[in-house]
C-alpha cells in the first residue's frame, strides 16, 4: 500500500513426517497465510529509528485437507531510538509473540511448535533450544513470549559493542 504499511497473503501446502519424544506424526497442511507489515526504519539491516511490526496468522482448516486442523499466529514488533544525532547511540527493543490454537501439543507437527533461543530470539542460547521440556527434551509449545532490550554503541565507523538482555 505504500513506502511503510503492505499486507501479502498465500496458499501453502506441507506434506511431512516429524519425530520427536512425544512421537511421530504423518501430517498434511494446507493454509492460507497472511501478514502484515509495517516499517518505519531509516535502514532495513542497521535501523537508528522507527518502528518495524510484522503481525501474520495462518488458518490450516480441515476443510481445505489439512490433517491437523491449527492456526498459528505471530507478531513481533520492535523500535529504535538514537540518542544523538549521529546515530553513535541507539537504543532497541522487540517484543515477540505468538500462539497456536485448535490441536493438542502432541498433534502439532514439532517443526510447528514455537522454540526460542539464537540470534533472532534469546541470544546466549543454541537455536530453538528453549521451550518446554519432556525427558530432558526441548519439545517446543503452543506459545511464545520473547523479549530483548539493548544499546548499540559505535566505537568507531566500523566497530560496535551491543549490551543487551533477553528473555
Amino acid at each position: 500500500f505504500s513506502e511503510t504499511f503492505s499486507i501479502q497473503g498465500g496458499i501453502e501446502y506441507e506434506r511431512g513426517q516429524t519425530s520427536d519424544v512425544l512421537g511421530q506424526i504423518d501430517y498434511t497442511l494446507v493454509g492460507l497465510p497472511v501478514s502484515l507489515t509495517y516499517d518505519s526504519t531509516d535502514n532495513a539491516l542497521n535501523p537508528t529509528e522507527g518502528i518495524r511490526l510484522i503481525a501474520s496468522v495462518t488458518p490450516y482448516p480441515e476443510f481445505l485437507g489439512s490433517s491437523v486442523p491449527i492456526t498459528i499466529a505471530r507478531g513481533t514488533v520492535s523500535a529504535y531510538y538514537a540518542l544523538d544525532e549521529e546515530a553513535r547511540y541507539v537504543l532497541a527493543w522487540r517484543i515477540g509473540l505468538g500462539s497456536i490454537v485448535g490441536a493438542d501439543l502432541d498433534e502439532i507437527p514439532a517443526n510447528r511448535r514455537f522454540f526460542a533461543g539464537g540470534g533472532g530470539s534469546v541470544r546466549g542460547y543454541t537455536y530453538r533450544t528453549l521451550g518446554p521440556t519432556f525427558l530432558g527434551e526441548p519439545i517446543g509449545g503452543r506459545s511464545l513470549l520473547e523479549a530483548s532490550l539493548e544499546a548499540r554503541i559505535k566505537v568507531t565507523d566500523t566497530i560496535g559493542i551491543v549490551p543487551f538482555v533477553d528473555a
